[in-house]
């Protein structure tokens, strides 16, 4: 299967063709399941196409990492497959890349960029003046929503 522990907290996952591919999405599933710390990133290089069973699987990874917080990630997506994202509405879905590591380095990045406004617990001296203060009130409000 196609499916590394790229890290302790990131799936990556090379699908293959249908049939595999309902196997690799099931076995992806089972893991996000017993475990709520993942995010996953799926390369699609491999795939023409995507079938509606499979497509399901996929909205339900979905609805189990964003429930958890996590993020889905797809990379080398073919054109047809983006078309059909596109015509039935789940371009919203996940963020989609062109390769696999700019994939890697985006959540990466995510992910520092959230440690880094957690560690601040009160907002900074200048943002003590007026509109600076109700602008961090406001994004620590939009933060508190998120999660």
């Amino acid at each position: 299967m196609g499916i590394e522990n790229w890290t302790e907290d990131i799936i990556l996952v090379n699908l293959l063709q249908e049939p595999k591919l309902r196997d690799e999405l099931q076995t992806v599933l089972e893991m996000v399941y017993d475990r709520d710390k993942y995010d996953v990133i799926i390369d699609f290089s491999s795939v023409d196409i995507v079938t509606s069973f499979s497509m399901s699987m996929l909205i339900k990874l979905h609805k189990k990492l964003s429930d958890n917080g996590h993020k889905l990630i797809f990379c080398n997506v073919a054109v047809a497959t983006k078309r059909i994202f596109l015509i039935i509405g789940l371009e919203w879905m996940s963020k989609i890349f062109d390769d696999k590591f700019v994939a890697l380095k985006s959540l990466q990045k995510e992910s520092q960029q959230d440690l880094s406004v957690e560690s601040q617990e009160v907002p900074p001296e200048a943002s003590r003046e007026l509109p600076l203060k109700k602008l961090w009130e406001r994004n620590v409000k939009i933060k508190q929503a998120i999660l």
